[in-house]
């Protein structure tokens, strides 16, 4: 494996506490008020496999620094090993091209808020030498929203790996991760913004609107009062918004024309990617949470005004944060009419 080419330096990141932290909440925030993002590089590998979930395998060893949370990945290591070379077909590609790996075991099918911060991000950076690459993506890739995504960037070729597929590539070129998964470079995520606002021709300077986004179609992660939260938004001239019911581009246009946004923790949040600076968002969180401090690192890097509002709920499953809140009304007014301050 050889290193051919730094991405981005290494750096560390100080981020600004939430407008409205309290001192009792700091322990939720405080572990990331300052981290170091560690360089990204362009590796070259020769003879190679990749797996369906974008997973490099060498000499039957799984390389971990293309792998995001390998640890989790040890638990379940050589079960992956044989799954991979006994149930699934493999497929030799074509000798003589080069392969660009670009989506990884984080942004699988229904890896909505980790395709866009993680992998295209990582194509953004990459964007200028796309055309002279086959960029290698996973079958689902082909259609949804992430077809629609992969409009904006400058592909020369495509090779969508098959589910039960692995391939075995002589030329494989793989980037490391811009930044740990939860975490952003800033130079790249400034670009990737102003990237896609460009190509999709999406220009809201004048954001301001109110939006209130809504999970309530969605089959998990609820809040258990939204009729109450939904009276109180529009009564504050908020529009309640189904990102279900928009197409990628029109939800990019949605966020980017916004002022102030809330909503709960959830993939919605993501499109914070495309808000201008000095927009405020308010996150209703569970109450316990700790952990998951994705779009507040968002917020931070893209100088966003960041809220918070920690909510109390029902724990169901630690498996894609799965739990439903209910959102304590008199301290929901409370933030808003400071957000709107």
């Amino acid at each position: 494996m050889k290193n051919i080419l730094q991405i981005y330096p290494s750096e560390i990141v100080k981020r600004k506490p939430p407008i409205n932290i309290q001192e009792e909440h700091l322990h939720y925030f405080q572990h990331e008020f300052q981290h170091f993002i560690p360089e990204s590089n362009l590796f070259y590998l020769k003879k190679a496999c990749v797996t369906k979930d974008g997973i490099i395998i060498k000499n039957l060893k799984i390389l971990p620094q293309f792998v995001i949370n390998f640890p989790e990945l040890k638990t379940y290591y050589f079960r992956y090993l044989l799954s991979t070379f006994i149930k699934h077909k493999s497929v030799r590609l074509n000798k003589k091209r080069k392969y660009l790996l670009l989506f990884d075991n984080y942004s699988g099918p229904e890896g909505f808020s980790h395709w866009i911060s993680d992998a295209m991000t990582r194509i953004f950076a990459l964007n200028g030498m796309l055309k002279n690459y086959t960029a290698i993506l996973p079958a689902y890739c082909k259609n949804g929203f992430r077809a629609q995504s992969l409009k904006v960037f400058d592909f020369g070729s495509i090779y969508y790996i098959e589910p039960n597929t692995y391939v075995k590539v002589d030329n494989l070129y793989a980037p490391t991760f811009i930044a740990p998964t939860g975490n952003f470079n800033i130079s790249n995520i400034l670009g990737f913004r102003s990237f896609v606002l460009e190509k999709l021709k999406i220009s809201n300077k004048i954001n301001t609107k109110r939006t209130y986004i809504s999970r309530k179609k969605t089959p998990r992660r609820h809040i258990l009062n939204e009729i109450e939260v939904e009276d109180l938004m529009i009564s504050y001239g908020f529009d309640i918004v189904f990102m279900e019911d928009h197409d990628f581009a029109e939800q990019i246009s949605i966020v980017n024309s916004t002022k102030v946004l809330v909503s709960i923790h959830g993939a919605a949040l993501t499109f914070l990617h495309f808000m201008n600076e000095d927009s405020k968002v308010l996150e209703l969180r569970y109450d316990g949470d700790t952990h998951n401090n994705h779009f507040y690192a968002i917020a931070s890097s893209l100088d966003i005004d960041y809220y918070y509002q920690v909510c109390p709920g029902n724990f169901i499953s630690p498996i894609a944060n799965n739990y439903d809140i209910n959102v304590e009304m008199e301290l929901l007014k409370k933030n808003i009419n400071l957000m709107l301050q």
